[in-house]
């Protein structure tokens, strides 16, 4: 290895160094400067994905003052969810979960019987499209059951419970049996 050269600089009364000028030929070098990322486009085969990469829920809990962790998701998704098919849990960027069902019959029911929640905390399902990537999914809003209390027989009916879910942005549907007339 050869001996490395000390670097030397002209001395101030061989060259005069303006500073000025070299401050702002660096500032204009450095406000041109560009960084293009490589762009990568993959190739997708919609038709031929895998039941199983199709049945995917995206899960976020609305409230962040607890960071759960991929297994005490699990328990308490087997503890309170009840079905009889595998569940794969795995946490994501950005506290996001994401729930990959082996049954399209659990998928549903869990997707269907929401709102759930997880250690007293509320977390938003939603279905993961195949071409959005997860940091797109939106989870501004949830569907709920709204459940009324008390009222009389005669109000039990579904243009009473159509006139109750008025009052909310969207109404889905009503629960309602005409042979036994509970709300839902």
């Amino acid at each position: 290895m050869a001996p490395q050269r000390p670097l030397l600089l002209p001395s101030t009364s061989h060259a005069t160094i303006n500073t000025e000028s070299a401050m702002h030929d660096l500032i204009s070098r450095t406000n041109n400067m560009t960084f293009a990322e490589p762009r990568l486009s993959l190739h997708r085969t919609p038709a031929h994905i895998p039941t199983i990469q199709r049945l995917v829920l995206v899960g976020k809990f609305l409230l962040k003052a607890h960071r759960f962790t991929a297994s005490a998701v699990r328990y308490h998704v087997d503890t309170s969810w009840n079905i009889p098919s595998v569940v794969e849990i795995d946490s994501a960027a950005n506290g996001l979960f994401t729930f990959r069902f082996h049954s399209e019959e659990a998928y549903h029911m869990v997707l269907n019987e929401q709102p759930w929640q997880i250690l007293n905390q509320l977390i938003i399902l939603k279905e993961w499209p195949l071409h959005v990537p997860i940091k797109h999914t939106q989870f501004s809003t949830t569907a709920f059951w709204v459940q009324v209390r008390g009222p009389s027989p005669d109000q039990l009916n579904a243009t009473a419970a159509a006139e109750i879910g008025a009052i909310f942005s969207k109404f889905l549907a009503v629960d309602f049996d005409d042979a036994a007339p509970l709300w839902r």
